[in-house]
């Protein structure tokens, strides 16, 4: 992929730097043409170059691909609401809280999803004459991490529970695993 990237900015570069040249060829001739050959000689260069010095860097293996921090709900050896910091490395997904690491390799990973609960309570309001009916809905946000030591065995599930504040950054979290293949089990 990266390969054929870099030969589309080369050829990129190449096609912008013959539109130059005939641009300059043409001016005398017609400049009108001169000045759309330019402009498209410029904007090919600068698009070539562009793509040949800003690649994409794989992350280096100790720095997290993506981090943020959520509470924890259930899962792990850890109170309900402690505060965690999740970091996803090229192979693992490591989640640290009081003073304590919890590595997840990411071959034992099998999925990383946000899931919305929604609670409907019905309550009776009393007016100054009658009573009204309401419906209240309250919708609370997980971030659900599942994982199995091998694929035949039942899988298990860490619970961060989700404030407004960060369901973007757990479904960014999430999108990261999202094509892990399905669990394999014969019956």
């Amino acid at each position: 992929m990266q390969k054929a990237l870099k030969a589309l900015a080369v050829l990129g570069l190449i096609a912008g730097i013959i539109c130059l040249v005939l641009a300059v060829t043409y001016m005398g001739v017609n400049s009108d043409l001169a000045a759309i050959l330019a402009g498209i000689g410029v904007l090919l260069t600068g698009e070539g170059i562009f793509c040949l010095l800003h690649k994409k860097k794989a992350p280096k293996p100790g720095k997290p691909v993506y981090a943020a921090a959520f509470r924890h709900a259930a899962g792990l050896p850890l109170a309900e609401g402690v505060k965690c910091r999740v970091e996803s490395f090229p192979d693992r997904l490591a989640i640290s809280a009081m003073n304590q690491v919890f590595d997840l390799p990411d071959e034992k990973i099998r999925a990383l999803s946000v899931l919305t609960q929604k609670e409907v309570e019905k309550q009776f309001v009393p007016r100054l004459l009658w009573v009204r009916r309401k419906t209240i809905r309250t919708f609370t946000r997980y971030l659900v991490v599942s994982y199995a030591d091998s694929p035949d065995e039942p899988g298990r599930t860490i619970v961060f529970h989700l404030g407004e504040w960060n369901v973007d950054k757990a479904k960014r979290l999430a999108a990261l695993y999202k094509d892990r293949p399905a669990a394999h089990i014969d019956l």
